[in-house]
């Protein structure tokens, strides 16, 4: 199966996306701040385009809100 690139889209949406191209979403990973919106794919591990054996998990970095001080 040939990893697709799930970067800037919603957690929702990468995973549908990663089903349908026949590998699973892996560890999801947040971190803050990263350069996306909150909320949205920031990295992905193995990248896109890479090939992999059917059902292999793809990991995933989600950008995480950045917590404001007061």
């Amino acid at each position: 199966a040939r990893v697709p690139d799930v970067q800037g889209m919603t957690l929702e949406e990468a995973e549908l996306l990663l089903l349908d191209a026949g590998v699973r979403p892996g560890k999801v990973i947040y971190e803050t701040p990263q350069p996306a919106p909150a909320g949205i794919v920031s990295g992905q591990y193995p990248p896109a385009g890479h090939r992999v054996n059917l059902g292999s998990p793809v990991n995933l970095w989600i950008a995480e809100e950045q917590e404001r001080s007061a």
